[in-house]
Parts: C-alpha cells; structure tokens; sequence
C-alpha cells in the first residue's frame, strides 16, 4: 500500500511537470509592485538608477491573500482512517479573494494601466474569485495516526502546490464523545518563475461521526488552523519604463502567519463520501469547497 502512495505521489507531480511552462492568464507577474508617479510609470529609486522604488506593503498584502488560497484544506473528520485505511479524495476550491490593485498587479493576464500599453494581452480588472482543483491521498496507520500527501493546481495557471501531512488522533473511538485530532502539513509552490513559497500549516480538529438510517453517516467537523508562510520573491526586471531604461524591481521576502477556521460535513455511504467546506481566514479569503473521496 505504502508503495502505492509513492507511485501516485511520483506520477501526480511528474504529470504537473512535464509540460513546458507558458504564462497563462493567473500566473504570477510581480514586477509591477513598483511605486509609480502620476504617469503611472515606475519611479527609479533616487539613490539607486538602476532600481525602481517598490511597493513592498502591496506584495505582502497580496502573498499573504494567496497563501491562504493555495493553503492545504481539510475535508476529513478528526477520527482517522485505522491502521488498514486508505483514502483519495478530489477536491474542487472556489475561493473568494479581495481583488483590487494589489491582485491587478501580480496577476499576469490582468490589465493594470491600459493607456501606457506595457505589453498587451490582458484582459481586464483583477478577479474575485480563484479556483483550485486537489488531489487528496491519506494512509491510515496503528496508534490513530495518518500520512498524507496532496496535488493542488491553481485553474488558470501554470501553478501548483505539492505536499505532504502526518495527523494525530489523541482522543478519538469514544461512544458519547468527539473525536480530537492535531495534523500538520508542508506545501510548496512550484511552476512559478517570480515566487517561492512555502506553507507550514498546523491545526487543531473535532469532530462527531453519526449514524442516519443504517447505510448513511454524517460527521460534521470543525477546528482552528495557523499557517506560517514564507514568500521569496524573484528579482523582476519592468518593462514598465518610459524611457525603456533597465532597471531592477527588488522586493524583499516574508514569513508572516495566517490564521483559518474552518467548518464541514462528511457524508458517507459505503465506500464514497462527499464533503462540502467553508474556511474563514484572517486575510478576508473564504474557501468554499467540495470533496468527492473513496475510502479502502
């Protein structure tokens, strides 16, 4: 079985990367968090030609809103799979993202200042929504523990996450009680050429697993989640120069934590199980997803 996992986790990623990368409309283009004058050109950096002065708060406004899209979801109850257990789940994310400037500005595909023309093919204001599809797979192992891994594309884009999670039951096969789960995670971001991320996500869950009518089980499920993000940013060359001068766009990196709450309902009959879930996080992203998994 464990076999299995590393096969599918090796084939999910080799089918991510084996196709060249072309920027597509979502994928990320920060040389724009510059400062700008009235022009709307970017300003070069007094002391510095050969810099352009950056819009620093922006990028760590809008990497912190995009950690907690392409953070790992839950869509699992706090009692574990048992030690013969297996699961594959696929998930489908819409995520509702502030927008605005900041958003405008790292998005490819997305127009900032029409009239200066910087190079076309954009196509319109930033979105509302970002939507992400995810492989799930977990293993269930003695002592109410769990491995997992995880595939996570960003639709619209070239990018996408890989990760892997260990989950602990501590209180979990009570009759009149919940369960209570701790789990933690690792994701990082690949097929991005202006970013490094990576996310460390720990959280707390409880859940209650009922009975309905002898063939169906409901299991809603809650808990509290706090993600440590780290952002590298790639130095960015604008062409976003009136006097087509080349000059270096030089953000610095972050490392700042998200905080999420989250809350769903598994349905299960059978072998097949459906999971609708909403997560609330501290930088006004809501994640409303779906998750259709079949348990061995």
């Amino acid at each position: 079985m464990y076999r299995r996992i590393v096969i599918a986790a090796i084939l999910t990623v080799g089918l991510f990367t084996a196709f060249p990368v072309h920027a597509a409309k979502y994928d990320l283009s920060l040389w724009r968090f510059c400062q700008r004058g009235a022009d709307g050109w970017c300003v070069a950096d007094p002391s510095n030609p050969n810099k352009v002065l950056t819009n620093q708060g922006g990028f760590e406004s809008f990497a912190k809103q995009f950690a907690a899209v392409i953070a790992p979801k839950f869509h699992a109850p706090a009692e574990t799979l048992g030690y013969a257990g297996f699961n594959l789940g696929l998930e489908v994310a819409v995520n509702q993202i502030p927008g605005g400037d900041n958003w405008a500005d790292a998005l490819q595909g997305v127009e900032r200042f029409p009239n200066l023309n910087y190079g076309g093919g954009k196509d319109g204001s930033a979105p509302s929504m970002l939507n992400t599809l995810r492989f799930h797979a977990r293993k269930g192992l003695p002592y109410s523990m769990e491995l997992g891994m995880n595939v996570n594309y960003v639709i619209g884009s070239q990018m996408f996450t890989f990760g892997g999670e260990f989950k602990f039951a501590f209180f979990e096969g009570f009759k009149y009680y919940p369960d209570f789960a701790v789990r933690m995670t690792y994701d990082h971001l690949f097929n991005s050429e202006d970013l490094d991320m990576d996310l460390w996500n720990w959280d707390l869950s409880v859940s209650k697993n009922f009975g309905v009518a002898g063939f169906l089980q409901l299991c809603p499920y809650t808990g509290y989640s706090v993600v440590l993000m780290r952002a590298r940013p790639h130095v960015a060359n604008p062409t976003f120069d009136p006097y087509n001068n080349d000059r270096l766009l030089l953000l610095d990196g972050i490392t700042a934590p998200i905080h999420r709450w989250f809350l769903g309902l598994r349905m299960m009959a059978s072998y097949v199980s459906f999971s609708p879930e909403i997560i609330i996080s501290s930088e006004s992203v809501y994640n409303y997803s779906f998750n259709l998994g079949v348990d061995f």
